[in-house]
């Protein structure tokens, strides 16, 4: 029986991929695989003994999108926005042969910042159903990771920067979600896992820090510590 469902399985994942290279198809890649056909195929793909369960937002920020909540060093009332279906739409991100595409096809590309010589970090947000969102940057008080979903849970939230549709930094910083560094491995293996190229990506933050015992995990390190 257990031999039968592997084989079902990987038949299936099989059938999405050359499905996925049909014209149609070809920026519906894993990200939308996943929500929906192949949601339990892709699942068993990870090796973990378990999805950890969504992240909520912290309750402290309860009221930000409605000016109840304030800001604890300006003391002024937040008016965080929350975006609609559409507008959440339109920063959904796919894989693309290993790159990362916004809903258009185009690579997704960070400016760099020739003074700090860093690429400049967006908000990264994952659904619980996988769909991976991209917002070029945040706003103390009126754009934070829960604006992206309006407050519902997330399955991962940081930052990140790309070149050339390549991830180059990843990090778990955010306040409202703060994921443990538990989520941040598992995020970056569904990412290898799906095909994402990570060979030149650097990890940043508390993941960092509790995986490597240092503040940024360069790509060598990445590869030994989570892909192996």
């Amino acid at each position: 029986m257990l031999d039968l469902r592997r084989y079902l399985t990987w038949a299936l994942i099989a059938f999405s991929v050359v499905l996925s290279s049909w014209p149609p198809f070809a920026l519906a890649q894993s990200s939308t695989i996943a929500t929906g056909l192949c949601e339990s195929a892709f699942r068993s793909t990870l090796r973990f003994e378990k999805t950890p369960r969504p992240l909520p937002m912290d309750p402290r920020y309860k009221g930000e999108h409605n000016g109840t909540y304030i800001d604890p060093i300006t003391k002024v009332p937040w008016m965080v926005k929350y975006f609609d279906r559409i507008e959440r739409d339109a920063l959904e991100v796919h894989y693309d042969n290993g790159y990362f595409v916004d809903a258009k096809g185009t690579k997704l590309d960070s400016k760099f910042d020739t003074e700090a010589l860093s690429f400049e970090e967006a908000l990264i947000v994952v659904s619980k159903s996988y769909h991976i969102y991209v917002y070029p940057r945040d706003e103390r008080g009126r754009i934070h990771h829960s604006s992206i979903l309006a407050g519902e849970d997330v399955m991962f939230a940081g930052m990140a920067a790309f070149s050339g549709g390549r991830i180059r930094v990843l990090t778990d910083r955010s306040g409202h979600y703060a994921p443990p560094p538990e989520y941040t491995r598992w995020f970056i293996r569904l990412l290898w896992r799906t095909g994402v190229d990570l060979s030149g990506m650097t990890l940043m933050g508390r993941a960092a820090q509790h995986f490597g015992s240092t503040h940024a995990m360069r790509p060598k390190e990445v590869r030994d510590t989570f892909l192996n």
